[in-house]
């Protein structure tokens, strides 16, 4: 994702956005993002503005394309926890 990520997008915009994914595979990260840049963090910060949680077949599904994030959503296969605003435009920096 760090390779995706657009600075331009982002513009002033800071937040943390951490991610946690469970199942056979499972983990934590959390992107942080300030001052222009993306950096990936091993581990959920508690202190960060929003939680995406996901099964890793729901990660899965997302990467593949079978779904995208608002139907992941609408059909209880990822949560967000915190600020909905910072998750999409965490999105919207990575387009």
């Amino acid at each position: 994702m760090a390779g995706r990520f657009n600075p331009k997008k982002a513009g002033n915009w800071k937040a943390k956005v951490a991610y946690e994914i469970f199942g056979e595979t499972s983990g934590a990260a959390t992107f942080v993002i300030a001052d222009g840049k993306m950096e990936v963090v091993e581990g959920k910060d508690p202190e960060a503005s929003a939680v995406v949680k996901m099964t890793d077949i729901a990660l899965r599904k997302l990467i593949e394309g079978k779904i995208d994030a608002l139907t992941g959503m609408n059909m209880g296969m990822i949560q967000v926890e915190g600020s909905e605003a910072d998750v999409a435009m965490f999105g919207e920096s990575l387009g």
